[in-house]
């Protein structure tokens, strides 16, 4: 298979066997979600309390808490131009599939259950 997904794809990893993918991309979508709904929630703050977007996203940039969700601010935010992009229905999808992976792991996924609903 490796030369179909090299053909499609650059960053191909064998994870292990059938359906550890799909374990993988449901724990990285998960948290991809509680990232975004986190980053979201502090911009808001920091908007009612006066600050500037921009500066504030530079802020976090340059610090710690620098992630690719951050990419959005000058691309989608500042400019106010939402592209679609992951739907929210497939996004729940994988949510799901964390749930219940947690879940059946007896893992304790509290932010993650605030994220989806």
């Amino acid at each position: 298979m490796r030369p179909i997904l090299n053909a499609i794809g650059t960053n191909i990893c064998h994870v292990g066997p059938a359906g550890a993918g799909n374990t993988i991309k449901a724990i990285h979508n998960t948290m991809s979600t509680v990232n975004t709904c986190a980053m979201m929630e502090r911009f808001a703050v920091g908007l009612k309390a006066g600050f500037d977007l921009k500066t504030m996203a530079d802020i976090v940039m340059a610090s710690s808490g620098n992630s690719n969700a951050l990419a959005r601010v000058d691309r989608a935010l500042i400019p106010r131009h939402f592209e679609l992009g992951f739907k929210v229905a497939l996004m729940n999808k994988d949510l799901d599939t964390f749930q219940a992976m947690a879940k059946e792991l007896h893992v304790p996924v509290s932010v993650s259950n605030m994220a989806q609903h």
